[in-house]
């Protein structure tokens, strides 16, 4: 082939259409290559790589990086929360079985009630007490009172009562002297329908420990001689949290 039939077919090959023939890839010289071995590794974000960012995306990203905070803090908790954590209302102490009682002709029952209503146990906070309730059979003699944390003078004629007239029945007792009944998830005596405040933080639902705050000056200590939270293990509240009251 000549060198003029050699030309010519070179021009027809570049007058071909370019959509249809792949454009030739040059090679690259090593200090190329090496000028691009040093660049710093990025990948392109379709969000992050938009310099017309408006208001609505920046806002959906700090959003996104609050709630990860948040999330890890709750995963992985601060040192000194660790231990207040660890007394939580996820892994409290399991409730103490009473021993039974015994009636006047020597018959014994059981002091705590067995499927307690859930109408007894519904709270006005929208919560639930989810203990049991137990009769109260000790003394407070502190405070002066005696079984079924009445009076201690009219405690005997109410335990009589109790077992002679309405035979163990909790449904009866509960009607007629509610208060001699205690909540063994709270403490509290079994016609207090405000809320299951247990106290233990996170998770109790008073206002204290919602709000992130310490429990009022010398309320656990009133709390702890009162005849319904006796040998139970409750919760302390926010303990490093702020005194408000």
């Amino acid at each position: 082939m000549s060198k003029e039939s050699g030309a010519e077919s070179s021009q027809v090959a570049h007058v071909r259409d370019p959509s249809s023939v792949a454009s030739p890839r040059r090679k690259s010289s090593r200090r190329e290559k090496s000028q691009r071995s040093q660049k710093p590794t990025t990948f392109n974000h379709p969000i992050l790589d938009d310099t017309s960012m408006n208001t609505a995306e920046i806002l959906v990203l700090v959003t996104i990086a609050v709630g990860s905070v948040i999330i890890y803090l709750a995963i992985f908790p601060p040192e000194e929360e660790k231990e207040q954590l660890s007394t939580s209302i996820f892994n409290r102490p399991e409730e103490p079985i009473p021993e039974p009682s015994v009636t006047k002709d020597g018959k014994k029952y059981s002091t705590v009630w067995p499927n307690v209503p859930e109408k007894h146990r519904k709270c006005e906070d929208g919560g639930r007490h989810s203990g049991s309730l137990e009769v109260v059979t000790w003394e407070t003699p502190e405070q002066g009172l005696g079984w079924g944390a009445t009076e201690a003078d009219e405690s005997p004629s109410l335990k009589a009562e109790f077992e002679e007239e309405m035979k163990c029945n909790f449904e009866k007792f509960y009607e007629a002297w509610p208060m001699g009944f205690r909540w063994t998830c709270c403490g509290n005596p079994g016609d207090y329908k405000w809320g299951c405040d247990h106290h233990f933080y996170p998770g109790c639902r008073c206002d204290n420990c919602r709000f992130g705050y310490r429990l009022p000056a010398g309320f656990l200590d009133e709390r702890n001689k009162s005849p319904h939270a006796k040998g139970l293990s409750l919760g302390q509240g926010n303990v490093h949290g702020q005194q408000i009251n």
